[in-house]
């Protein structure tokens, strides 16, 4: 990841190939060692009110999150479900439903696969495109600070 000025100029630079901190992205160790490795970076975005840069790490299977010095933050690799359009598609054709039923490694649907687009949006969601699956994943970034009376 290489960094410019919004004149052009160069800031700095991070990350080399490779699929650290893990070499199966199915079963990432959150207490690895993390690391700025890339399969093949394609897309970023920031959130503007904190400076967060989320990479598409498509060969990975992941996004990863760094701050604005390029440390590491944090690693996704999905979450999805069915989606009601989806759901309603299985309605329609209800012998799909067996079919996944049958299918093995329909756990690994939930993970991403090959992200190749990513942006953040005013209320702070996050849309990241998988165009193998013809879908977009959406996450709301939330704050780490509660507010309320103590429990």
């Amino acid at each position: 990841i290489t960094i410019f000025n919004k004149d052009g100029e160069y800031k700095r630079h991070w990350g080399a190939y490779g699929n650290v901190p893990t070499d199966d992205p199915y079963t990432y160790n959150p207490d690895a060692e993390p690391s700025q490795q890339f399969g093949r970076p394609v897309h970023c975005a920031t959130l503007s009110h904190d400076g967060l840069l989320y990479v598409c790490d498509r060969i990975n299977d992941r996004i990863q999150v760094f701050d604005t010095d390029g440390s590491f933050v944090r690693l996704k690799t999905g979450a999805s479900t069915v989606s009601k359009w989806g759901r309603d598609k299985l309605d329609a054709n209800a012998e799909m439903w067996g079919e996944r039923d049958r299918a093995e490694g329909m756990e690994r649907e939930r993970l991403f696969w090959a992200p190749s687009g990513i942006t953040v949006d005013d209320d702070n969601n996050v849309f990241i495109c998988e165009s193998p699956r013809n879908r977009i994943q959406v996450y709301r970034k939330q704050s780490a600070t509660f507010a309320g009376p103590r429990l």
